[in-house]
């Protein structure tokens, strides 16, 4: 965090960062690997100029917090309804977060209403909507870097491949990111004095 517009060089074999700290002071960092897990948002991609395919999904949902009567316990539960999906989970305190796909038609209106009857009808549990708080919508997308290594960096999770955060994927995707990479840097450490296989890497 904290890096400037400038990409790291590849230079002298180590990757070469600059930023400045919280002061405004210049930094600079050298490492023989930057690895790239600053997830969607994130800076290191546009750093090693790698760039990225996106493509909306027409797919949207509204999400909100009440207290949980379902029954469901410490169950997570998705439903699947022709009219669109209702995923719940369990949070602290005895309240239960309920995300719903709404259609195009849907979608104007009160949030928390819309919410409350959508679980309603395609579960049969009650949510009241005065009691949905916090209440917010999101859409989805799907982004996938073009590569995932450039030189000495690599991107591994959200950095390198978003996807709907329904169905609770993509952070296992980035969990088998770092378990591959994982082995790749312990041979860089124990073997190879600190630089990572490029082969291996590539692979």
């Amino acid at each position: 965090t904290g890096l400037d517009a400038t990409p790291p060089d590849l230079l002298g074999g180590v990757v070469r960062a600059t930023g400045r700290d919280a002061d405004g002071a210049a930094v600079e960092v050298t490492a023989p690997l930057v690895i790239g897990a600053d997830g969607t948002r994130g800076v290191v991609r546009g750093f090693l100029g790698i760039g990225v395919d996106e493509r909306p999904l027409p797919d949207r949902f509204l999400m909100g917090d009440a207290p949980d009567r379902t029954g469901g316990g410490e169950d997570a539960v998705v439903t699947l309804h022709p009219d669109g999906v209702v995923e719940s989970f369990p949070l602290p305190g005895g309240r239960r977060r309920f995300v719903v796909g709404v259609r195009a038609g849907e979608r104007d209106g009160d949030p928390a209403t819309l919410i409350a009857r959508a679980v309603t009808a395609r579960t049969g549990h009650v949510v009241s909507a005065a009691e949905l708080d916090p209440v917010s919508g999101f859409g989805v997308r799907r982004r996938l870097a073009r590569r995932m290594v450039a030189g000495r960096g690599v991107l591994i999770g959200d950095a390198a491949h978003e996807i709907s955060p329904i169905g609770g994927q993509g952070m296992n995707l980035g969990w088998l990111d770092a378990d591959a990479l994982a082995p790749i840097l312990v041979d860089a450490v124990r073997a190879r004095r600190g630089v990572p296989d490029p082969v291996r890497l590539a692979r």
